[in-house]
């Protein structure tokens, strides 16, 4: 009987041990596993440092950023060089409001930023030329109310921007030539640049998955971009422009909701909407002061293939839609 009961005792303790073996093993096996990162980290955020501060960041030779990043308010900033070893920031990165940044110099080797790239009201900043090796960015880019900015020019390598891009309210930008590796974004706007005249960058971009807004940029005159871009997934508004003609919109085959053209007094046709397939929702085309062409949407109106209203007025010709398919379609 003795011998049972020790047997018995045995049999338990073995199970009880080989138990305990097999929950710290599969404890073990559950626990995260830190990231891990080539070259040399810095494990934390980096907000406002002293140009001090920075000089030590820059000697140690940081390479990632494993963080966010926030450079807000800053005196005697003028360029970024103490960020010149630095090739990825794992979260934001935030350049708003510094009174003396003239340029985004030393940023050449970042290629990769995990959630946005804020550039936002730096009243002396002429250039952002040297993000030309940056081909990543996690969620959103802004570039917003930099009052010096006449140019934006690079950015070739940009091939991703996982939520939208927003270009607007700076006040003397000319030109937009880059973007060029660019082929989707969920939302695009270009919005209140007031001297903006040509546009010849997203020259890749195919996709938009949500919105496009290109609005009150009023001398906006010359649009040699968008030559891929063939789907707007809900609104495409176009508003208060100075263009001639919708040629950057020839290869658009679909917008899943409304399409606004509105208060382009240049407008003369809408022969770029020549290929448009689907207007999911309304169509609007109003107080387009010299429009007088609108054969362009024959097609489309001709397969009855715009899913809600049809609104022409106020335009130099205001054709209905039975006088466009009977090809009464301009004057």
């Amino acid at each position: 009987m003795d011998n049972l009961r020790i047997k018995s005792t045995g049999i338990i303790l073995t199970f009880l041990f080989s138990a305990m073996v097999l929950i710290i093993s599969c404890s073990k096996k559950e626990s995260p596993t830190p990231p891990q990162f080539p070259g040399n980290v810095y494990q934390a955020d980096l907000k406002n440092p002293t140009l001090s501060q920075l000089q030590t960041f820059f000697e140690e030779g940081y390479e990632i950023i494993d963080g966010n990043v926030v450079f807000s308010d800053m005196n005697g900033l003028i360029n970024m060089e103490k960020l010149s070893n630095v090739k990825k920031i794992t979260g934001y990165f935030v350049i708003n409001y510094n009174p003396d940044l003239v340029s985004l110099e030393g940023l050449n080797k970042l290629d990769s930023i995990g959630i946005r790239l804020n550039i936002w009201s730096n009243p002396a900043l002429e250039s952002i030329k040297d993000l030309e090796n940056l081909k990543h960015i996690g969620a959103e880019f802004w570039i917003m109310g930099n009052d010096k900015l006449a140019t934006i020019d690079g950015l070739s390598q940009l091939k991703y921007i996982g939520s939208f891009i927003n270009i607007s309210q700076n006040d003397i930008l000319l030109d937009i030539n880059g973007l060029n590796g660019l082929q989707s974004v969920v939302n695009f706007h270009l919005e209140d640049n007031i001297d903006l005249t040509n546009l010849t960058g997203f020259s890749s971009l195919e996709t938009v998955e949500k919105i496009f807004f290109m609005n009150n940029n009023s001398n906006l005159s010359n649009i040699d971009g968008f030559g891929n871009l063939q789907s707007v997934g809900t609104h495409f508004s176009l508003v208060n422009s100075a263009i001639l003609n919708l040629d950057f919109m020839n290869n658009l085959q679909y917008i899943g909701r409304n399409l606004e053209i509105f208060g382009n007094d240049n407008l003369t046709n809408l022969d770029g909407l020549s290929n448009l397939e689907t207007i999911g929702s309304d169509l609007y085309i109003k107080m387009n002061n010299n429009l007088i062409n609108f054969c362009g949407i024959k097609s489309i109106l001709t397969n009855d293939s715009v899913g809600g209203d049809i609104t022409i007025e106020d335009n130099a010709y205001n054709p209905t839609s039975e006088e466009i398919i009977n090809g009464d379609c301009s004057l």
